[in-house]
């Protein structure tokens, strides 16, 4: 097992795991592929879909700073839409963030953020996905799981539906 540990002492436990393939509609990763906001490096939002496959993503502008460094969900407009989704049985499948330039991989804060949604959010053995959309029109795709307390976070390859 290995271990990570953020400069504020977190500490989220890996694990070695089979390999999850996040399934996408290639309308909907070209969409993704194509979020950008010219004062913000960062934004994100929600990713939904059914039997697997991610159908639906709602972009949020996050929360106002007076930093645009990072990321910041706007979550009661965000558990709205969940709300919403669930009404129409639309699955919540993660949550994705654009990064500057040079950022291919998931930060410390990253981490911490998605141990914490998954640990509140999914149920065991679920993978959430938590995709990266690059300045360069590409995304990374990373999934995360619990299994007996441990949070598995590793990067993934992306098939299109």
């Amino acid at each position: 097992m290995q271990f990570f540990f953020c400069q504020d002492s977190t500490q989220i436990r890996y694990r070695e795991s089979k390999t999850v393939v996040m399934y996408i509609e290639k309308n909907i990763y070209s969409c993704l592929c194509a979020v950008r906001v010219a004062d913000a490096p960062e934004i994100g939002g929600i990713l939904g879909g059914r039997a697997g496959v991610i159908t639906h993503f709602v972009l949020d502008q996050g929360l106002k700073t007076n930093r645009t460094d990072f990321y910041i969900p706007n979550t009661v407009y965000l558990n709205e839409v969940l709300a919403q989704w669930q009404d129409g049985d639309i699955e919540f499948y993660g949550i994705f963030h654009t990064h500057p330039h040079g950022g291919e991989a998931l930060s410390c804060a990253d981490k911490a953020y998605i141990d914490k949604i998954v640990r509140t959010c999914s149920k065991e053995e679920q993978s959430l996905y938590f995709p990266i959309i690059l300045p360069k029109q590409e995304m990374l795709a990373y999934s995360a799981r619990s299994l007996n307390g441990d949070i598995t976070i590793q990067q993934e390859p992306i098939v299109f539906i």
